[in-house]
């Protein structure tokens, strides 16, 4: 259903003559390419792009607050929903603003186009009010250096090259940049669309069904890039049926049910043990053969020993494997000796732990995922923002299929849960959403709380607040730099026009999620928290074998 963005009524009916201009040609290439949405904070700079999408009959306009808030909100929406998206903003400082959310899509390999206005070309150069040109902020240099792809469409002989450039970051993941100064966003043009579909290349480069087969501990590791490719429930019978061990990069989680026999985990962000003891563990639990789709390379290298075979398959090529295989005609004794050496690895990794009572009035990030998980439906996304509510939701948290953990996987910068969480609700209008911001982040974006009203959005936000930067405050900080003045929740929810829950108890909590759920807009529910993740989670939850971090601080220690 198509929003108007002041209101959340039905947009205008199309009008004679709104088409055939620059932005009119690139907002119907993104409509063909499969895109809903375009995420935007107005502004003098993007005017006649504004005024071509509102009277696009296909294409939703969503007003932020902010533009890195908006952009934030496109990488949930192009996580949740695997469709590429368009962010818009004027050039200067709504530039500057988006750049963080840019490279996140890159790091994530999100389909999402930034779009900046800049002032028309006649007055490039000339001292004039946020100049975007080369002789003012230079943004296109700007989102070149960030995320490798920058435009600008300087006249209407560009749209045909700067759809191409479109159509071919969205077939490969990435972000783009597209400036478009607001003389050009007006001009006629002539230009016909036509996208080609590109064919997939049909060759068999590798005999699949021999590299699935002739070893015993066989990993197949997949990557966020398969995830809109390949079918999970097939892929599922599949590694049931051959018994092969399926692991996961932390964008791909629930591709393969976490917690069934053939899931030993993920790696990236408190990677799994099981998944770790088959990469980079003793001998005899290490794998023979890891088959790569849809991973990127430097996770390959990072994660995958030396002495490993690893192939890398092409997620379209596994896909067609898939629609062909039938069962299997491996040894009795093969099959027993892959479920054996299954079990080990899956008995390795921790099983969420029991819920752990907080203080008085307090909540453990135990007590808390647990709750969670007794009253929201089985459908439901979560959307983790930074810090300790990532920490923690990564470890105790499962996902039975994909993307129903949002996160930004490389970067998880402060507020991406909040505001991705609109992209992700509009992605799945049927799904429960529940956002879970730390109050550091809530302080940063808590005003986009609006927005999903604005769109009558019914998203749970839940507020764990423990005044704090808590993450902060496990590298031995003073309290200047860690705690944070206290703040009512509620009085600012209400400032907004939104209904705030506290919830003291476990009961409470659990009566309270039960009452959100059936609000037909947002709500915020705010619950005080312990400081940080406790010791006893922590110490069930060593499990990377080292990284930059934990390298760093052992040094640091042999040194004092």
């Amino acid at each position: 259903m198509r929003k108007n963005a002041g209101s959340g009524k039905l947009g205008r009916p199309v009008e004679k003559g709104a088409f055939g201009t620059v932005s009119t040609a690139l907002l119907s290439a993104w409509h063909a390419l499969g895109g809903e949405y375009v995420f935007l904070v107005p502004g003098a700079q993007i005017t006649y792009f504004l005024e071509a999408l509102n009277h696009h009959p296909h294409l939703s306009p969503v007003v932020a607050v902010q533009e890195l808030s908006a952009a934030f909100m496109a990488c949930g929406y192009a996580r949740a929903s695997g469709k590429p998206t368009v962010v818009a903003s004027i050039g200067g400082p709504g530039a500057a603003y988006m750049v963080a959310a840019a490279q996140v899509a890159r790091v994530d390999q999100l389909p999402v186009c930034f779009i900046t206005g800049n002032i028309s070309a006649d007055a490039h150069g000339k001292g004039e009010f946020q100049d975007a040109s080369p002789s003012g902020t230079n943004d296109s240099r700007i989102f070149r250096e960030a995320i490798g792809l920058s435009t600008i469409c300087a006249c209407p002989d560009d749209v045909p090259r700067v759809i191409r450039d479109i159509q071919s970051a969205f077939e490969e993941k990435r972000p783009l940049h597209i400036q478009i100064p607001v003389d050009v966003q007006m001009a006629p043009c002539s230009f016909p669309l036509a996208l080609k579909i590109r064919k997939e290349i049909r060759e068999e480069i590798l005999n699949i069904p021999r590299i699935v087969s002739d070893r015993t501990r066989v990993v197949l590791f997949l990557g966020a890039r398969a995830i809109d490719i390949l079918n999970s429930p097939k892929l599922y019978e599949f590694a049931k049926r051959h018994l092969i061990a399926v692991m996961t990069d932390c964008g791909a989680r629930g591709m393969v049910p976490e917690g069934s026999l053939v899931s030993i985990g993920y790696v990236g962000f408190r990677s799994s043990q099981g998944a770790l003891m088959a990469l980079r563990g003793p001998a005899q639990y290490r794998a023979e053969r890891v088959i790569c789709v849809g991973v990127k390379e430097e996770k390959i290298q990072k994660y995958v020993s030396e002495g490993i075979e690893s192939v890398s398959v092409q997620a379209p090529q596994f896909r067609r494997y898939l629609e062909k295989s039938g069962g299997t005609d491996q040894s009795l004794l093969l099959m027993t000796r892959r479920q054996e050496w299954l079990q080990t690895l899956t008995a390795n990794n921790h099983s969420p732990s029991q819920s752990v009572p907080g203080g008085q009035g307090e909540f453990t990030y135990q007590e808390l995922f647990s709750i969670l998980k007794r009253a929201m439906p089985y459908n439901t996304r979560y959307c983790l923002d930074a810090g300790q509510v990532r920490l923690a939701g990564t470890l105790l948290m499962s996902c039975h299929e994909p993307n129903m953990m949002i996160q930004s996987d490389a970067l998880s910068p402060m507020g991406f849960g909040l505001c991705a969480s609109i992209g992700v609700k509009l992605a799945s209008p049927q799904r429960p959403v529940v956002a879970l911001i730390g109050d550091g982040s809530f302080r940063m974006f808590g005003v986009e709380i609006s927005t999903a009203r604005r769109y009558r959005l019914p998203i749970i936000f839940l507020i764990l607040d423990n005044q704090k930067f808590a993450s902060t405050s496990n590298w031995g900080l003073s309290n200047e730099y860690v705690d944070l003045p206290e703040t009512d929740w509620g009085l600012f929810a209400e400032s907004m026009g939104i209904r705030c829950y506290r919830a003291f108890s476990s009961d409470e909590l659990l009566h309270t999620l039960n009452q959100c759920r059936r609000l037909d807009g947002p709500v915020v529910l705010w619950v005080k928290m312990e400081d940080t993740v406790n010791e006893a989670l922590r110490q069930e939850n060593h499990l990377e074998f080292s990284n930059w971090l934990s390298e760093f601080r052992k040094n640091r220690s042999q040194n004092l």
